[in-house]
């Protein structure tokens, strides 16, 4: 375990949590963070400490897994204040439905703190981890999954127009041309579901195949990624248009956008790129 690697990471999901604390894209508690971790962990670990819990279903692919995920009623400012305090490790055992809690001192420091009995995962858990299982069974490269609540984003799905896929990924790619360098694929959608439901992380997989970013209609966005801050600058991205949007719109203008003959030379460019 390159631990040292780890630690960097770390370090990048606090700096990101004060960078969405400071943009106001995280009110009270939303948000949440999750991380697979898995490959900094090279022990295995003594069950016979720790109370073993069930989830509702069977994670598959996700057997021996630790994800590392926020804990229920944090806020942002806080996590980037004392991370270790405020998040958990879920190792999921070989059954793929069972598991247990741990802080990052019972992974690598050896120690059985307790701390982790009575600290609850994000609300949001059974679609962080539909995501990482859904990664894994396809191989992907991403480790990360980001979900905030970025005010423009929300603001945008409350207009009848813009809450569909085709919609909103034309009005994006016309706005700003590093949507079209950055997303060339477009974002995702879904309708409005409860959140923290299944019903929820079902809708959200079967975006995600299409796609690393996905909009939560009145609710907000979600990324998946390598790393904190690629995830991050996903969403920045896209909030950036839709901001861009809402500033013509309230100057009283309707907004030119990109020309057809823009958006194909940005394609052109990107089909060259992602041939070399």
């Amino acid at each position: 375990m390159n631990y040292k690697i780890f630690k960097n990471h770390l370090k990048e999901i606090s700096c990101v949590a004060e960078l969405i604390s400071q943009r106001g894209w995280a009110e009270g508690n939303a948000g949440n963070i999750s991380f697979n971790i898995s490959e900094f962990v090279n022990k295995k670990i003594n069950l016979k400490k720790y109370k073993i819990n069930e989830f509702k279903q069977v994670y598959e692919h996700l057997r021996e897994n630790f994800i590392l995920v926020t804990t229920s009623g944090i806020k942002m400012r806080e996590l980037a204040i004392d991370l270790p305090e405020n998040i958990i490790v879920i190792y999921i055992l070989k059954d793929g439905k069972s598991f247990i809690s741990l802080s990052l001192k019972d992974i690598f420091e050896n120690i059985n703190s307790g701390v982790c009995k009575i600290k609850k995962p994000t609300s949001e858990l059974p679609t962080h981890l539909a995501i990482h299982n859904y990664i894994n069974k396809n191989k992907r490269k991403e480790k990360l999954v980001l979900h905030t609540h970025p005010t423009e984003i929300i603001a945008l799905t409350q207009i009848k127009k813009f809450t569909n896929e085709k919609n909103i990924n034309k009005l994006l790619w016309k706005t700003h041309p590093e949507m079209k360098i950055f997303l060339p694929e477009g974002i995702g959608f879904t309708p409005y579901i409860l959140p923290g439901s299944n019903k929820l992380a079902i809708q959200t997989i079967k975006a995600l195949k299409k796609h690393k970013a996905i909009i939560w209609e009145k609710h907000g966005c979600i990324a998946i990624a390598e790393n904190i801050y690629m995830a991050f600058d996903i969403i920045d991205i896209i909030t950036k248009s839709v901001k861009i949007f809402f500033l013509c719109k309230s100057a009283g203008f309707e907004p030119e956008g990109l020309k057809k003959s823009d958006l194909d030379e940005l394609n052109k460019i990107f089909h060259q790129d992602t041939q070399h």
